[in-house]
């Protein structure tokens, strides 16, 4: 789908159709939409003024023009109450549209903001990521015939137009990157291992100009990373740690870390799972599929701050060379762990990868990890759980997954007796769980004990990495949760304000009528 930028006359512009965003309890209509109220005999106030469009939130309408403009239809949007509107709100608009689109065999469309109420700038960017996230669709079905949506126009006046194509630019760019994590994360096992992610990262890093490192398992094992080995071992396929850096800032700025866990599939091992419990296993990569999306948007935007993104990657798979219940395997910082349940892996992996983010002096440092169904009994399905050890960063990373809409609830990770009993290990330093009791707590404190001395922020998004449905901007199967919190994060933390690009006439997010 191509995002476009236009000076159009609404009424007169041909489209298949026009989307048009309003808020709850309007009896007035200004702008765009009084003008394609007027052209259409007054039938937008007649449907507002007879409740069959309220403008909740998620609820769509759609208006057959009968040729009295240029568009065919007229696709109500809702974005809630104007107390309470918010990016998400458009986002969520924008792409409760986009999932409407195919059944109106719209190929084309135009987008209207008309809610003076928010800047256009950051209406636009936030409705582009919705359209790009509720146009994302995972099949291989064969008889997939729908029309695909083709392009949207964003309306500008000529004063709006270069600043709402670098919004659209940008949002384009944010939507993209969720949906380049989604495609990650739902390739099919057969496909995906950590072989072909280590080709993925390599791909991505190439086309973005991004240094890129891949460690292979010779070198894991010389590095001391006897967590990350273990776990590899019961795959033909042997482990891999990726890392690759993106420099937007002078070399004197500290970069940023963000460390995705990389079980390519994830079988339980010899502590093997349940026929159900593997279904899903597929997107136990879900964190690394979110950090090598966010490095390629990040380097797409410019963006002025150093970031390196850590990936250790494994399939968890049962064979005589696997790692067993019993062993006890040292981390590169040299702390020892007994391995209780080889279903406890992603700790394990993410323990050499933190130690490795710590040795390179990266701060702060954020993982993202599929790691407990504790964490969605904790949390349910729709929120991700976060844990750290720095105050400051845990509001800070809340804040942020305020602003995307991705959905954060601080759990507790703080240094306490209890919890230490609770992994302390009878052989070794710590054992790899804890039991059921506070299994997400238990898993973050194990975590701790890797990246002490950095302000550092867990995400468990076990609970938010799948969808069983469509609604709004989350799609069915991975979601891609992730990828846009840490665009975000590193934005925020720019060492200064980047200029307002200016787009080429050509392009995604760019182009023109």
């Amino acid at each position: 789908m191509e995002l476009k930028v236009s000076i159009v006359d609404v009424c007169q512009a041909k489209a298949d159709t026009i989307i048009l965003p309003l808020c709850e309890g309007h009896r007035k209509l200004d702008g765009e939409a009084a003008a394609l109220n007027d052209k259409l005999n007054g039938a937008i106030l007649q449907v507002i003024r007879r409740s069959v469009f309220e403008g909740k939130a998620g609820q769509t309408l759609c208006l057959h023009t009968l040729g009295l403009i240029g568009a065919k239809s007229v696709l109500l949007t809702g974005i809630g109450s104007k107390e309470n509107l918010t990016e998400n709100n458009y986002r969520k608009a924008a792409a409760c549209a986009a999932r409407q689109l195919p059944g109106l065999k719209s190929r084309t469309a135009i987008f209207v903001h008309c809610e003076r109420d928010m800047e256009k700038t950051t209406a636009v960017e936030a409705a582009a990521e919705g359209l790009v996230m509720g146009s994302y669709e995972f099949s291989i079905k064969r008889d997939m015939e729908e029309p695909k949506l083709k392009s949207v126009t964003f309306v500008a006046t000529k004063e709006e137009r270069d600043a709402v194509r670098a919004a659209a630019r940008r949002g384009n760019t944010k939507g993209g990157a969720t949906n380049l994590a989604r495609d990650l994360a739902n390739a099919v096992p057969a496909q995906m291992n950590p072989e072909t992610l280590s080709l993925k990262a390599r791909a991505i890093a190439e086309e973005r100009g991004l240094t890129f490192t891949c460690y292979e398992q010779q070198e894991i094992q010389q590095m001391g990373m006897g967590a990350l080995d273990a776990v590899g071992r019961g795959s033909d396929i042997p482990p891999r740690l990726l890392v690759i850096e993106y420099r937007g800032a002078g070399k004197d700025v500290t970069p940023i870390g963000l460390v995705g866990k990389g079980v390519t599939f994830d079988s339980g091992g010899l502590s093997l799972k349940t026929a159900e419990g593997m279904e899903a296993m597929k997107g136990d990569m879900s964190g690394a599929a979110a950090v090598l999306a966010a490095m390629d948007a990040i380097a797409q935007l410019e963006l002025r701050a150093n970031v390196t993104a850590i990936v250790p990657t494994v399939e968890n798979l049962p064979s005589s060379k696997a790692y067993k219940p019993g062993d006890i395997v040292t981390a590169k910082n040299g702390k020892t762990i007994e391995v209780l349940n080889t279903d406890a892996e992603g700790r394990l992996i993410l323990a050499d990868a933190l130690c490795h983010a710590s040795d390179l002096g990266l701060s702060p440092v954020i993982d993202l990890a599929t790691l407990t169904g504790a964490c969605s009994i904790a949390v349910g399905p729709f929120c991700t759980g976060l844990f750290g050890n720095n105050s400051a960063l845990i509001q800070e990373v809340l804040a942020t997954s305020e602003a995307t809409g991705e959905l954060m609830w601080h759990l507790p990770c703080a240094e306490r007796p209890e919890f230490k009993e609770l992994i302390k290990g009878k052989f070794s330093d710590i054992k790899n769980t804890g039991g059921r009791a506070g299994g997400a707590i238990t898993a973050a404190w194990f975590l701790h004990h890797f990246i002490e001395g950095t302000p550092w922020c867990h995400l468990d998004i076990a609970s938010t990495m799948i969808s069983d449905s469509d609604k709004d901007y989350t799609s069915k199967g991975m979601t891609g949760v992730g990828a846009r919190t840490c665009i975000e994060f590193v934005e925020r933390r720019q060492v200064c304000a980047p200029p307002v690009a200016v787009e080429p006439e050509s392009g995604a997010g760019s182009g023109e009528e």
